[in-house]
């Protein structure tokens, strides 16, 4: 990456096969962070989850109703299934869910790392038609 911006004028070639490096790595990146069991919702979370999506559904037509409907079961199942836990699951459900957010908070802010270091050495480079904002990077 870096010769091929030192050069001053890349080959086309070389940015192609820049830009295909560059979407492995964002890709790679998704599969860490995103793939995996800590990504994935607790019982408690997917409760939540669907809460919030049967208060703020509407229910105008017949589709949407009958997509309501279908929340509004599976949140009734949610509940019960939480309410149904013994103490002694509903305890490791939390530390569970506290682990998670841990863990997911890392690998956020591992990516964030990496994501700004990446235009931070783009920068140093001299290619001065890149730009990272706090929380936005984008090409000028």
């Amino acid at each position: 990456m870096k010769k091929g911006l030192e050069s001053g004028e890349p080959d086309i070639a070389d940015l192609k096969s820049i830009e295909i490096l560059w979407a492995e790595v964002v890709r790679r990146l998704h599969v860490r962070i995103y793939d995996n069991p800590e990504f994935a919702m607790t019982i408690t979370e997917q409760f939540e989850h669907l809460e919030k999506l049967v208060t703020i559904s509407p229910a105008r037509t017949e589709e949407e109703k009958a997509y309501k409907a279908v929340l509004q079961a599976e949140y009734e199942r949610l509940k019960t299934e939480i309410h149904n836990m013994s103490e002694e699951h509903k305890e490791h459900e939390r530390q569970e869910r506290k682990e998670r957010q841990s863990i997911r908070k890392e690998r956020l802010k591992a990516y964030n790392h990496f994501r700004d270091a990446t235009y931070a050495m783009l920068k140093e480079t001299g290619n001065n038609e890149y730009e990272c904002k706090p929380a936005i990077c984008n090409r000028q």
